[in-house]
């Protein structure tokens, strides 16, 4: 996406929208922890997803054959990023519940998971 952007922008324009992206995802991260304990992780994972699903199909249609929206294409990706923060506290947890202890170290996302999980 950041060459898609590229093109369409300059360096520094690029960027800074890719900052602007990662720095939302992160926080939606934190907060979709929270939305997970009051809203419920099937909930919550149904609504990331179909909102995913909304900034695809965002993502095509400001990029049709006869027409092209790059502010619009980030619009979406932004959106599209934002639901899979929320959801993915909700999805690592899920995976974790499904797993036998056996298992666990290798489903942690992270390597301190990894490391501390014994």
């Amino acid at each position: 996406m950041s060459i898609y952007l590229f093109h369409a922008y300059n360096a520094q324009i690029t960027g800074v929208l890719m900052m602007i992206n990662i720095i939302i995802s992160f926080l939606a991260g934190t907060y979709g922890g929270y939305l997970t304990d009051v809203f419920g992780r099937r909930r919550l994972l149904l609504f990331g997803e179909f909102i995913k699903l909304l900034a695809s199909i965002g993502i095509v249609c400001a990029n049709l054959p006869v027409y092209h929206f790059p502010w619009l294409t980030f619009v979406m990706m932004f959106l599209g990023n934002i639901a899979s923060g929320l959801i993915s506290p909700a999805s690592e947890a899920m995976l974790i519940d499904v797993s036998t202890e056996k298992h666990v170290p290798s489903c942690m996302p992270s390597i301190i998971g990894r490391i501390t999980w014994h």
